[in-house]
């Protein structure tokens, strides 16, 4: 559903002919709740005669009958649009969530949202007191009310670790001809080597995406964006190097190499690829869509980029 035409969907629309509909449900980005527009368009829903109920809810905390919370964190506004009359013989649904939690003092409740500013009007984020978001939750004992952290599924429940992938070392492949590999950034290398050294040559994720960030297994993965989750990357790190992934040596150059201008040190082995230290393990890199079901091979080629900076001596 567009945002810009709301009528279609209520029959005022000569293309769209019959009786309004009883109730319209949807959902979107939390920055669309918060957008300076969101306000108005919900006007234009009360004039086509619905009452609007607003709720945020975080993928990795909300849960219905069934169906336990995802291994992601991702936040949306949900809405739903009820006829006037249709609210008024039936009342307006409740659709504040709740979420399984462990209170300090009180044990295992349903955590409650509670909202940074305005309550009123429930749009935004997931956040942590003192620090970003929009809302937290806390006990509902009216005598405690502390702030309780949700109970979250890892994202490492969703994946095949025994799916191989590629080292880190060989770089990434730039443009869609796939012929010519890039290394990765220095910054991309320190945090994967970071990562190895954090999580003890166990796998986890890395997300590229602002800042490159690196995650356990044992937490919600961050968004999945409509790009095919092309931001996360699993690193498996690997004790020796694969065969298969062996580089071979160098051909004799023909022609006096040009002079470099890059500040960072050169492999020996392999003219023109970056060198780094060896390190205590290798890692490959494994495209989570191949791991977890993802929407295709779309997905593959842009999760398939990352690879893992750590490689041996003289091997990129």
């Amino acid at each position: 559903m567009l945002a810009a035409d709301p009528h279609h969907h209520v029959g005022a629309h000569p293309l769209c002919p019959g009786p309004p509909p009883h109730v319209l449900r949807r959902e979107n980005v939390a920055q669309f709740g918060t957008s300076e527009l969101f306000k108005a368009w919900l006007v234009v829903w009360e004039a086509l005669g619905y009452t609007p109920v607003i709720a945020s809810v975080n993928a990795a905390h909300f849960k219905v009958e069934g169906i336990p919370p995802l291994p992601q964190s991702r936040d949306r506004v949900v809405w739903c649009f009820l006829r006037n009359d249709i609210a008024e013989a039936n009342g307006l649904p409740d659709l504040r969530p709740t979420c399984d939690a462990m209170c300090p003092t009180c044990g295992p409740v349903e955590g409650v949202q509670h909202w940074k500013k305005n309550p009123s009007f429930p749009v935004g984020e997931y956040g942590r007191p003192g620090g970003k978001g929009d809302y937290y939750y806390v006990c509902p004992n009216s005598r405690c009310g502390a702030h309780v952290e949700p109970v979250t599924r890892g994202i490492g429940e969703a994946l095949d670790l025994s799916v191989r992938g590629e080292p880190f070392g060989l770089g990434y492949f730039k443009g869609k001809q796939r012929v010519t590999r890039t290394p990765y950034s220095p910054t991309a290398r320190e945090q994967v080597a970071a990562g190895l050294e954090k999580f003890g040559g166990k796998p986890f994720i890395v997300t590229r995406r602002n800042n490159v960030k690196v995650k356990s297994l044992d937490q919600p993965i961050g968004t999945l964006t409509a790009q095919g989750g092309g931001h996360h990357y699993l690193a498996c790190p690997t004790s020796s190097p694969s065969r298969r992934y062996t580089r071979r040596p160098a051909r004799p150059r023909t022609k006096a190499p040009r002079p470099s201008t890059a500040t960072t040190p050169r492999c020996p082995a392999a003219p023109g690829r970056l060198h780094v230290p060896a390190p205590p393990h290798r890692a490959d890199l494994q495209p989570l869509a191949a791991l977890a079901g993802g929407p295709g091979p779309a997905m593959d080629r842009h999760l398939q980029r990352h690879k893992y900076p750590g490689a041996r001596q003289g091997t990129g």
